[in-house]
This record gives structure tokens, C-alpha cells and sequence, in this order.
């Protein structure tokens, strides 16, 4: 299965959840592109650790394991985002090959049911809180006959006025060969959602996801929008 294919998927499937968590505080990032209201992309990651490099063999324990020690974090919730949202397309306004500088073209609309949800408890003032809990940040997705492992590395919610708010998520990605057990490709990408409130019940996303290699480089540099309705209120 060519890399462009996994990393087309994992575009319209990695969205967080409350309770998910990191693997602890990610290296400084050395530079950083800026992009609109203030929030940026990096330049570069650190590279994934030696043992999680393609063609090593894969160890689920040991390279996805509970071992983080950091605090869950929590943020506020603005209460016009608190609860559970859905979509069900996408569409893809670019795709920049950031290797080649070459761009593909766009436009597309794809099915990509995603459910996003916001809130994980309100306290004595009301206000909704959002936990990041950093000893359950993984995940997986069986693609046939290669298996998909992520691990969500940092987390952030940021507010941007009355109706705006950013969500950003860094994941590593392991792709692992079902039979052999070895690692296919390892991948790192940085999703940067903005969610912009239209109506009550009614959201646009728009999400800049930047793919970078096993040893830290970019690769890709996607942008898409989607809407997003409300399906249930958040009960704290």
C-alpha cells in the first residue's frame, strides 16, 4: 500500500476525543510557519525514536505502552462548541508535495464521517472543561493487511473570540505488516482545526494538516473544510 494512501486517510480520521492523551511534552519546535489568527505550523519535529524507524520490528508494549508520567492538562471549552459534532464530507482545497513543491489538484469532495466532541465536565461556575489525559493518547486502525498505530504527542484548544476556536494535534504514526510484524512507515503529522460557529448547531472546519517523515522533514501540507452540525448537547 503506497504511504500517500495512508496518509490521505489518516487526514479524515485522526480527530481527538476528550480523555485521549499525550506521550508528555514534545521537544521544543525550532521554527515555525505562521499561518491566519496566529496559530502556526512547524518547520520541522524531532525524528521518531531508532527503535521506531521503518523496518524495525514492531513492539506494541514497548513503543505504545502507558509509559508517560505527565499530568492530564485540561482547557476551557467555549460553551458555544461544548458537545458532539458531526460531519460527513470533506473537501480538499490544496495539496502541496512539500518535497517536489508541487501541487495537486483540488477540489474533490470526499465522504469522511468524523465525530467531534467537546467537553468532559463543568464546574461550580459552569464553565466546560475539556482533560487530556496523557496515558490514553493511542489508537489503531486496521487497514487490511498492514495495521495503523498512532499516538497523539501534544494537544492544544485555543480561543479566538466569540466564535472561533483552534484545535492543535500532534501524532506519530506507525504502520506495521501484520504478518512480518515489521515497520512499513513511520510518520509524524501536526492538524491544526479551526472551528468557526456559523449558527447555533452549525460549525465550519477548516483543517491545515502538515505530514512530516520518520526523521522529522515535511512532506505534505493538505488544507480542507468541511460543515459540522450538532448531534447532542454536552451533559457535564
Amino acid at each position: 500500500m503506497r504511504l500517500s494512501f495512508i496518509l490521505t486517510s489518516m487526514i479524515f480520521v485522526l480527530r481527538l476525543q476528550p480523555g485521549l492523551c499525550a506521550e508528555g511534552a514534545a521537544d521544543p519546535k525550532p521554527s515555525k510557519t505562521r499561518l491566519t489568527g496566529g496559530v502556526v505550523h512547524s518547520e520541522q519535529l524531532p525524528p521518531v525514536p531508532v527503535n521506531q524507524m521503518p523496518g524495525k520490528v514492531f513492539n506494541l508494549a514497548a513503543m505504545f505502552g502507558p509509559a508517560s508520567k505527565a499530568p492530564a492538562t485540561k482547557f476551557i471549552v467555549p460553551n458555544w462548541l461544548a458537545g458532539v459534532w458531526e460531519r460527513t464530507q470533506s473537501t480538499e482545497t490544496s495539496r502541496v508535495n512539500l518535497v517536489t513543491h508541487l501541487r495537486s489538484r483540488t477540489g474533490a469532495t470526499t465522504v469522511a464521517k468524523v465525530t467531534d466532541k467537546f467537553g468532559t465536565f463543568t464546574d461550580a461556575q459552569g464553565r466546560v472543561w475539556q482533560i487530556f489525559d496523557p496515558r490514553k493518547a493511542t489508537g489503531q486502525i486496521d487497514r487490511g493487511t498492514l495495521m495503523d498505530y498512532h499516538r497523539v504527542s501534544t494537544y492544544d484548544l485555543i480561543s479566538r473570540g466569540d466564535r472561533i476556536a483552534i484545535v492543535e494535534v500532534t501524532a506519530s504514526h506507525l504502520v506495521v505488516n501484520k504478518k512480518t510484524h515489521k515497520i512499513i512507515s513511520s510518520f509524524q503529522d501536526e492538524e491544526l482545526n479551526t472551528y468557526t460557529e456559523l449558527a447555533d448547531g452549525q460549525l465550519r472546519t477548516d483543517s491545515s494538516v502538515k505530514v512530516f517523515d520518520a526523521h522529522g522533514k515535511p512532506i505534505y501540507l493538505t488544507h480542507s473544510t468541511s460543515l459540522e452540525s450538532r448531534v447532542a448537547p454536552f451533559k457535564g
